[in-house]
């Protein structure tokens, strides 16, 4: 730590007192950046008429989705599970983007594609968000009509970038 501090232009110093432990604290020379980092919603794509849908198990994982949709100023619903989300979708899907978790309770990721893949066709983006390792789904996914792939643990950026990417969009360095 120490060595890559230095090389950065700061200090390392320590403060501590035997038996109540230490506490180790580095200062580097570093500038505020101007702009934020990572993929952001795409110029050219309308936001504010993009809808998604979340299909995740998990009550957390379902808020947190709804917390990326708001901060960056596009629609979102979220289901619980694949009746929930079909009726959601209504009988002609009114949402630009899914997705849904791979393995869940009842119909898994893959069935709930087939049945999103019958019921609207192949122009529904359908993207499949696991912490299964990707390597070892995509065959039975992309059978499935899975067009793309989101790792959990989930981060802003990365589902902000597929959705950018299956709209068609420009990435931003």
């Amino acid at each position: 730590s120490k060595s890559i501090v230095d090389l950065m232009g700061g200090e390392v110093t320590i403060d501590s007192e035997l038996g109540q432990g230490a506490t180790f604290t580095f200062r580097i020379p570093a500038q505020r950046g101007t702009e934020a980092s990572g993929p952001r919603l795409a110029p050219g794509v309308n936001w504010k008429t993009l809808r998604a849908l979340a299909v995740d198990d998990s009550a957390d994982v379902r808020e947190y989705f709804l917390q990326i949709a708001e901060a960056n100023g596009f629609a979102c619903e979220v289901a619980d599970g694949a009746e929930e989300a079909l009726r959601l979708m209504g009988k002609e899907n009114a949402f630009d983007i899914i997705l849904v978790d791979w393995r869940r309770r009842g119909m898994d990721g893959s069935e709930l594609t087939r049945a999103i893949e019958q019921r609207y066709g192949e122009n529904t983006v359908v993207i499949m968000v696991s912490a299964t390792e990707w390597s070892g789904i995509e065959q039975e996914a992309r059978a499935a009509g899975v067009d793309g792939f989101v790792p959990k643990p989930l981060f802003s950026s990365l589902i902000v970038g597929r959705i950018n990417e299956f709209l068609g969009a420009d990435q931003r360095p």
